[in-house]
């Protein structure tokens, strides 16, 4: 025996199945437990900023706290700030995609084994580089010597736009003669 399922059974389906999808995040806060304990609910599987800000009046004030891709349709967790930083707002915003995300600074070991910021290299101007790409290799790699001068094809296409490009050795037995080879030199 065939089951009919009339169109209008169909449509009501879709409808609902599209509404539930797009259903907008919940963001809850309890200010109970000292520092504000806040809860997202949201749907599984997409991707969540959560940003705060105090004066959410004025633009670019929300500055991002967390990135996440929710795995059930509930998370929560402390701002342990909230205990320092006064009155916050927060809000989250949903990507179906992961987010790009931004790190202003982090450490490198560079060629002699010192520890330094991403910001030492003498290049490095915040009012001038927009990015920074790194690109990580092992001289023993033989796409290596290949992908140089496509590296820096790419570093002199972009460089004039604030981009840094660096091929970094990720083999730490290298020395600094086996990668003089594969340097990009600095941009004309």
């Amino acid at each position: 025996m065939h089951k009919v399922i009339s169109l209008q059974t169909v449509l009501l389906s879709w409808l609902l199945t599209s509404f539930a999808l797009a259903q907008p995040a919940r963001l809850t806060i309890d200010r109970n437990a000292g520092p504000a304990r806040l809860g997202l609910n949201g749907e599984v599987g997409r991707y969540y900023v959560l940003q705060s800000s105090s004066t959410p009046s004025i633009p670019n004030s929300w500055a991002s706290m967390a990135y996440l891709p929710l795995t059930n349709n509930f998370q929560s967790w402390f701002d342990a700030d909230s205990l320092t930083l006064g009155q916050r707002f927060y809000r989250a915003v949903s990507y179906d995609v992961p987010p790009p995300v931004v790190a202003n600074d982090f450490r490198l070991i560079d060629q002699e084994g010192r520890s330094c910021e991403l910001y030492y290299h003498a290049g490095f101007n915040f009012s001038t580089n927009t990015a920074v790409v790194l690109i990580f290799t092992g001289n023993g790699c033989s796409n290596v010597q290949q992908l140089v001068s496509t590296v820096k094809g790419l570093r002199d296409q972009y460089a004039p736009r604030g981009v840094l490009f660096w091929m970094l050795d990720a083999n730490g037995l290298d020395t600094g003669s086996q990668c003089a080879g594969h340097r990009l030199a600095d941009p004309p």
